[in-house]
């Protein structure tokens, strides 16, 4: 929590006997005062403040000069988050190690860092013209919302000023203003008539793309949506007495640094103005569920939502904020702050969004913000090697080097716990400039209990990110992450890479080596890492042939040793055992053969990229059925899984996202034909590596 109890009212600054927490090195170097200038110091739940001089770190106190000379010394448990920061990037900073003291900077050093970086990068390149876009669609029964250029104007302008206020408070100082199509001093709308009624549109990710399609072809030498980033302003609506009904999609296509399209819906009272009007209200209905809202509360959603599109047609993907982030500075962003818009506003008690450091790292390195094409259609090789993962208390440390063209500015950690309710919403970020050599060094601070996702991102130079890791993994009931296992994982990866690009030989050598070599270690390594390795060595032999079921005597069964009726997926194949993946997938980097479910290796399993459908006979000869479900790691998909015996829904799983895994147990008695079904419950299909792990028959 960030705020000190209300029961003390004695409390003073001058007497912050339980103000600090700092993290200290085994040998408790001192930070000298000879380096640090004056800044105003904040008590956690920032009722007091006191501007001060760092004069020394010693243990789990400092010692603090005020304005008029006196020294204090202070333990450090509760002064403000941004406080323990700057003093543990201070006590990072006087490396006797040889270690490159960039990569442990942090907030706005880190931020003063990347820029100079990011303008060294792009110096002398010919400024470019690239802008956001503004495109407004409507039915060809219908016409635009009234007042909708202007009201564009003022809502865009106002996302436009929270961007650039919001990476300043990040330390991106000199970066401009996001770039708006401006003419005349008035923001550009190009509207494009549909060429089929309102009510032919819809929220589904087809009619997204029929939207797209249909203004390509309009806009065509005005604006290119292979090249151009977009926000498309859909005025599919309709009024049903007093009340509007929308038909209009309200996300993004998938994107990248080159191009981007997000989608928000209009209509009359869509309008910054209206922001402070919490009397009157507005009806309306879209995805089938109803609302009433004052007009206050509905522009922070809709402009939230607006904020939030655009940041995905900018290459942002989901972040949320840790607690104590969300008690100080609000909701972020790209988390759930789209529902918070503002809302400070018209409503005093809420602290509204905030954009996260993460964030504005990669909107300052992007092409619309450099204003540079250097590079930027470039096809970015990028790898990371020497990955180790450690503790300090309950800190994960992660350290390693990037390999990478264009040159690498960051790697950001994307700690994503196994909550169901956000997905992705909810991932934490924390950023590591990347130093000499290519260096790195990315500190997760706060964990939740359970399962989690660990993506790394690294951040180039021309815009562009890569993941090249994510693996999941656990923190226990005390907070602490798996460490063992994130290093583990590390040993068989690279083994891994050698079977995904069909070098089963090498794979297997690679597998047998390391299993003798863990054989002789003191550090004795997990079944599950076993498991891992004696199961590439067995994906690398020649393919055994499946039996029938009816041919199978035993009282069990797994069904990926059995012939299926049928097996039918959204893209690639249906594999056993382990997952598909296709050569362009190879190309980005996704090279995870094993099949991993909620944090889990499974020997055994069926996967399937949605809309999947895998059919077994069963001729009424069994009784049980049992899996685990859930998606392959990495997945950024959202699926539902079903179970059907003979036609009949037997199961639905509801959705389930990131790396939560459910247990299925069903009777099948009597049941001919099983059917084992994985859908997106998204528009948008891509990342739906749906597994049926381990699952099996029994009599």
């Amino acid at each position: 929590m960030n705020t000190l109890p209300d029961s003390k009212p004695s409390f003073r600054f001058q007497s912050l006997t339980c103000i600090f927490a700092i993290f200290v090195t085994a040998c408790c170097v001192a930070v000298q005062a000879d380096a640090q200038e004056q800044r105003m110091w904040t008590s956690k739940n920032g009722t007091f403040q006191k501007q001060a001089t760092l004069v020394e770190t010693k243990a789990d106190k400092v010692v603090l000069r005020l304005e008029d000379g006196k020294t204090i010394e202070v333990p450090v448990a509760k002064l403000s988050d941004q406080d323990q920061e700057h003093i543990a990037s201070l006590a990072d900073s006087k490396v006797g190690d040889g270690v490159d003291p960039v990569i442990k900077l942090r907030g706005a050093k880190l931020a003063a860092e990347l820029e100079k970086r990011i303008a060294e990068y792009h110096q002398g390149q010919e400024k470019s013209k690239e802008v956001l876009r503004v495109v407004y669609f409507h039915g060809s029964d219908t016409k635009p919302q009234a007042g909708y250029q202007a009201r564009l104007d003022r809502n865009l302008r106002d996302i436009q000023d929270f961007y650039h206020v919001e990476m300043k408070k990040n330390g991106f100082r000199s970066t401009q203003k996001m770039p708006l199509e401006i003419v005349d001093g008035k923001m550009v709308v190009h509207v494009v008539a549909g060429k089929d009624p309102n009510q032919s549109y819809s929220a589904h990710g087809s009619s997204a793309r029929k939207i797209r399609n249909e203004c390509k072809v309009a806009l065509r030498g005005k604006v290119d949506f292979e090249s151009d980033y977009v926000l498309m302003i859909c005025g599919l609506v309709r009024m049903n007495g007093q009340q509007y009904i929308f038909n209009a999609p309200n996300y993004a296509l998938p994107f990248d640094h080159n191009r981007g399209c997000g989608f928000v819906h209009d209509c009359d009272k869509f309008d910054v103005a209206l922001m402070d009007d919490t009397k009157s209200k507005i009806s309306y209905a879209k995805e089938g569920k109803q609302f009433v809202e004052t007009f206050a509360k509905y522009n922070t959603r809709r402009l939230g939502a607006a904020a939030h599109e655009t940041g995905h047609a900018l290459n942002l993907p989901h972040n949320g904020q840790t607690e104590q982030a969300r008690s100080r500075k609000g909701r972020a962003l790209m988390g759930d702050g789209n529902q918070v818009y503002r809302k400070e506003k018209w409503d005093r008690k809420n602290k509204g969004a905030f954009m996260t450091f993460a964030s504005s790292a990669k909107l300052a390195a992007h092409p619309l913000f450099t204003s540079s094409d250097k590079e930027r259609w470039k096809v970015a090789k990028c790898k990371l090697e020497s990955v180790t993962y450690s503790l300090r208390g309950k800190r994960l440390e992660i350290k390693g080097k990037v390999q990478s063209d264009p040159p690498a500015l960051a790697v950001i950690a994307y700690a994503d716990p196994a909550e169901i309710n956000f997905q992705d919403y909810d991932a934490t970020s924390w950023v590591g400039a990347v130093g000499g050599e290519g260096s790195f060094h990315v500190t997760v601070e706060k964990h939740v209990v359970g399962q989690h996702e660990l993506r790394l991102a690294v951040l180039l130079a021309n815009g562009a990110t890569k993941v090249p890791v994510a693996v999941q993994y656990e923190v226990n009931k005390k907070g602490v992450p798996d460490v063992a296992k994130l290093n583990f994982t590390q040993l068989v990866g690279p083994i891994e890479k050698l079977l995904a690009f069909g070098k089963r030989k090498k794979a297997a050598t690679a597998a047998r080596e390391l299993l003798q070599k863990l054989d002789s270690n003191d550090e004795k390594p997990t079944e599950e890492l076993l498991a891992q390795l004696n199961h590439i060595v067995s994906l690398s032999e020649p393919a055994k042939e499946v039996k029938s079921l009816s041919a199978v005597n035993e009282d069990s069964v797994f069904l990926s040793d059995v012939e299926w009726e049928s097996a039918d997926v959204g893209f690639g194949e249906p594999t056993r055992d382990r997952v598909f993946i296709a050569r362009s997938q190879l190309a980005k980097g996704k090279t995870g053969v094993l099949l991993q479910v909620g944090g889990r290796f499974h020997k055994k399993g069926l996967y399937g990229h949605v809309d999947s459908n895998f059919v077994f006979n069963l001729d009424g000869k069994w009784n049980k059925f049992e899996a685990t479900i859930g998606l392959q790691a990495g997945a950024i998909g959202r699926d539902e899984f079903f179970v059907k015996g003979d036609g009949r829904e037997l199961y639905s799983s509801k959705e389930i996202a990131g790396s939560v895994a459910r247990k299925v147990e069903l009777n099948v008695k009597g049941i001919k034909k099983l059917e084992l079904i994985a859908k997106s419950t998204t528009t948008v299909k891509g990342g739906g590596w749906a597994v049926w792990a381990s699952p099996m028959l029994k009599r």
